[in-house]
């Protein structure tokens, strides 16, 4: 609404644009976020750092200062490695985070899970490499290979490239649970 406001509706734009900057609103702004789906977040950051410079701002250091940082890693494990990775994909500061994610808690939430298509694990895998936290990698490509299906890996979206990834990640299956997994998906 913010991108298609800003031409027809000037007057509303500044309104939202100052209602979003006032410090008056920092909190609730800041709570919201940290409420606001990752992927959806990385969106609303990547729009805002052009026109509203003063908001991106704002909210991007209050989400990465020390104070929150616990916050954010809680929000991350509740979001997922798919979210994770688009919000540090638009703002690679955000990798800074992931040392305060609790292994314990990443490794139940997201050990099982089914992730469906896996387009993002390169992405997602590298920037725990990045930060030293292959510990957030390995939950996610065992829940992979324990629970992807067919249907999971199309061509061109999943390619050999993601397979590697997600195969040469501490991933700690067996070996009935790899070679179930490349008859299930790579049939």
């Amino acid at each position: 609404f913010l991108e298609y406001a800003r031409e027809p509706m000037p007057e509303v734009w500044k309104a939202i644009r100052d209602g979003l900057a006032s410090k008056d609103h920092r909190e609730a702004l800041v709570e919201r976020a940290l409420a606001t789906p990752l992927d959806h977040l990385a969106s609303f950051l990547e729009y805002a750092r052009e026109p509203m410079p003063e908001v991106w701002k704002a909210i991007r250091d209050e989400l990465l200062s020390d104070a929150r940082s616990t916050a954010v890693a809680d929000h991350f494990v509740r979001e997922g490695p798919s979210k994770l990775a688009a919000l540090c994909k638009q703002d690679q500061a955000f990798i800074t985070i992931l040392p305060a994610i609790d292994a314990g808690q990443w490794s139940l939430r997201w050990n099982s899970a089914y992730l469906r298509q896996p387009g993002w694990f390169i992405d997602f895998a590298g920037y725990c490499y990045r930060a030293d936290r292959s510990d957030l990698v390995g939950p996610v490509a065992g829940a992979i290979i324990r629970t992807a299906r067919d249907v999971d890996f199309p061509a061109p979206i999943v390619t050999i490239r993601h397979l590697s990834f997600i195969m040469s990640s501490p991933h700690g299956c067996t070996a009935d649970e790899l070679d179930c997994f490349f008859t299930q998906c790579l049939p």
